[in-house]
């Protein structure tokens, strides 16, 4: 399981995929939520402790991880490189980039909006690209550069097998 989610090696199909990146949201929220009721009450006056935000930046950052693994082995079933995985980080950083400009040259809001309204965009077309490419479409069949012993099979190779196999003949 440790290996399923947070290795870069190796290959899922469609339903790992959706199954892999439910359970890491499931777990995310779940551990953000038990962590807020363990931790919260030792903030100071409704304020999140350091400690909290600490643990649950851990959190974030490991369901990333494990979110980034995800989406490469499924890039490496579809027979693409998993450096595809890191594509929505361009419109993300440029968002951050035209922000921060603002912010150095107090720009006003009115200003920076309208630069950021393009990557917004950007960004979702990418979105719905990974939500088709990766989720819905089928992965290659047979082995592929990215994976030598594929679990799957060609198309048609169980009932060419099954044609192939004699019928069961009753004894005597």
């Amino acid at each position: 399981m440790v290996s399923f989610l947070f290795s870069f090696r190796g290959r899922i199909n469609r339903k790992q995929y959706w199954l892999g990146n439910t359970s890491v949201t499931f777990g995310i929220f779940m551990l953000a939520f038990i962590a807020s009721l363990i931790l919260a009450p030792f903030g100071a006056k409704g304020a999140p402790s350091g400690f909290l935000m600490l643990v649950l930046g851990l959190i974030m950052c490991a369901g990333g991880w494990a979110g980034l693994a995800l989406q490469v082995k499924r890039f490496h079933d579809r027979g693409r490189s998993g450096w595809f995985a890191l594509v929505p980080l361009l419109p993300a950083l440029m968002i951050a980039t035209t922000l921060m400009g603002g912010v150095a040259t107090d720009a006003p809001a009115e200003a920076v909006v309208p630069n950021i309204l393009p990557w917004l965009g950007i960004g979702m077309l990418i979105n719905l690209w990974l939500f088709v490419d990766l989720g819905c479409l089928v992965g290659t069949d047979g082995p592929n550069k990215f994976d030598d012993n594929s679990p799957r099979q060609p198309r048609g190779t169980k009932l060419a097998a099954a044609r192939a196999a004699p019928p069961c003949s009753a004894a005597p």
